[in-house]
């Protein structure tokens, strides 16, 4: 059974989109590197900047999809010692 958890925190932006902006950023400086220097950057982006933009999200994205394994590495544990104790009292 899949377990639930709520946190004080309405995210912006789903998972899915989250990974959908990532995916066109990415696209977006594949595109850029492809064209000549001078073309690098257009204006309101400097590539390198935009880069690691697009890194930090990924980062925390990946961060974020970590810890989430974590904590669904520790349940059946948690079950598996509080059902011991229950047992036991």
């Amino acid at each position: 059974m899949a377990t639930l958890f709520r946190l004080p925190y309405t995210r912006v932006k789903k998972d899915r989109e989250v990974q959908y902006i990532v995916e066109r950023a990415t696209a977006t400086v594949n595109v850029l590197s492809q064209l000549p220097a001078s073309y690098q950057s257009p204006p309101g982006i400097e590539r390198a900047a935009y880069q690691q933009e697009v890194d930090a999200i990924e980062a925390d994205n990946l961060a974020l999809r970590g810890h989430l394994e974590a904590i669904a590495a520790i349940l059946p544990r948690l079950d598996t010692n509080a059902q011991a104790i229950d047992e036991k009292n």
